[in-house]
C-alpha cells in the first residue's frame, strides 16, 4: 500500500496486489531474435500510461485475458534478454517470462490526478509497477503492466517496457493489437519479428568515419555537473498552436517552415535548452547518436512494417507530446 500527493492535494492511496505473470494463451515459437547495434545501446525500461473513463466491467480481469491472447502474436515480449557468445544481448524466446501484471485499486477518482499530460513525476511513478530487478539485465520480464481501478470507475493502465525490444511504432502496434483484441476483434496488423535485415556484414565494410564516435573534450566540466546536480524530472506538452508559433519563431523573417517537421522542431528546443542548462561554452564539440529514419532517401532500404523507427510523429508520450 502506498500513499502520495495527487494534484488536487489529496491523499491517494494505492493497492497493489502480488504482481503475476501473463504468459502467452498458446504455445509460442522459442529460439533467439537478433537485436541490431540500434538496440544494443537502449537497453533500459520507459514508462507509458493510458487513461480510461468510467465502465460497467471489471476491466482489469478484461484487459489481462486480453493480453494473454496479444502475447501469442507478440511472443517475444514475453521473453528475457539474453547475452550470446560475442557479447551481444538477443531476446531468448525459450525462457519465458510473461509480462508482469499487477491489479491495484485507489478509492478517489481519476480527475483528482490532474492532466494526466502534464503528471507529476512522483504521482506518475506510481501509476507503474517497476520490476525491483529491472537494472539486472538478464533478469526482469521485457514488459510490466499496471491496471488502477479508481473509485469514479475509470482506470488506469501503467507499462514499463524494455526500450531494447519495443519503441515508436513497435509499441504503437502491440498496444493497437491489445485494443483490437479486448474489442473481440482480429489484429489488423500482420507482425515481422526478423530484425536480421539491420545486421552488419561479416567482416564489416565501413567506408567512412562515424564522427559520433569520435572522442571531444569536456572543455565545460559537463561531467562534474551531472555529478554535483540534481535531475529533475519535468512534462512539457505542445498542442499544435504552440507548435505554429515555435515553427514561427524559428524562422528569421517569420514564416513558417514547410519543411521543418514537429520532431526536428522539438529536438531542436531541447538541444538549445539542454545546451544552456550545462552552460556548455560555445567552442564545445558534442557527440550524438544518430538514428536514420528508412522513409528517408538517405536510408533507401525495405524494412518490415514492424521494424521501423518513425522519426516524424503525430503523437509522442514521454518528454514531449504534441498534437
Amino acid at each position: 500500500m502506498e500513499a502520495f500527493r495527487t494534484a488536487a492535494n489529496k491523499a491517494l492511496i494505492v493497492e497493489r496486489s502480488v504482481p503475476v505473470a501473463i504468459l502467452p494463451e498458446q504455445e509460442t515459437p522459442g529460439g533467439s531474435l537478433f537485436l541490431s547495434n540500434f538496440d544494443q545501446v537502449t537497453a533500459f525500461f520507459m514508462s507509458l500510461v493510458y487513461s480510461f473513463d468510467r465502465n460497467g466491467i471489471d476491466m482489469a480481469d478484461f484487459i489481462k485475458k486480453a493480453l494473454s491472447k496479444v502475447l501469442v502474436h507478440h511472443y517475444p515480449v514475453a521473453g528475457s534478454l539474453a547475452t550470446n557468445s560475442q557479447g551481444k544481448l538477443t531476446v531468448d524466446c525459450d525462457k519465458k517470462l510473461g509480462v508482469a501484471f499487477v491489479e491495484a485499486s485507489a478509492k478517489c477518482n481519476v480527475k483528482d490526478l490532474g492532466d494526466i499530460r502534464l503528471l507529476d513525476a512522483n504521482v506518475s511513478q506510481k501509476l507503474v509497477y517497476r520490476d525491483p530487478t529491472e537494472n539486472m539485465l538478464e533478469v526482469p520480464p521485457l514488459i510490466t503492466a499496471q491496471a488502477i481501478s479508481f473509485g469514479c470507475g475509470g482506470l488506469t493502465v501503467g507499462i514499463s517496457l524494455n526500450h531494447c525490444t519495443l519503441d515508436g511504432t513497435p509499441v504503437v502496434n502491440l498496444m493497437n493489437s491489445w485494443a483490437e483484441i479486448a474489442r473481440g476483434k482480429p489484429i489488423s496488423l500482420v507482425l515481422c519479428h526478423e530484425r536480421t535485415i539491420l545486421k552488419s556484414r561479416v567482416p564489416p565494410q565501413a567506408t567512412c568515419t562515424c564522427e559520433g564516435f569520435v572522442p571531444v573534450s569536456d572543455v565545460s566540466n559537463l561531467t562534474a555537473l551531472f555529478e554535483e546536480e540534481q535531475i529533475v524530472l519535468k512534462t512539457f506538452y505542445f498542442d499544435s498552436a504552440k507548435l505554429a508559433n515555435l515553427k514561427k519563431m524559428a524562422t528569421a523573417d517569420g514564416q513558417v517552415m514547410s519543411s521543418c517537421s514537429n520532431f526536428v522542431l522539438i529536438a531542436a528546443l531541447v538541444w538549445q535548452a539542454r545546451s544552456m542548462a550545462l552552460r556548455m561554452k560555445s567552442h564545445q564539440m558534442s557527440n550524438t547518436d544518430t538514428f536514420s529514419c528508412p522513409r528517408t532517401p538517405a536510408f533507401n532500404i525495405q524494412v518490415p512494417v514492424a521494424l521501423r523507427m518513425v522519426t516524424e510523429m503525430k503523437h509522442a508520450v514521454g518528454v514531449s507530446t504534441w498534437e
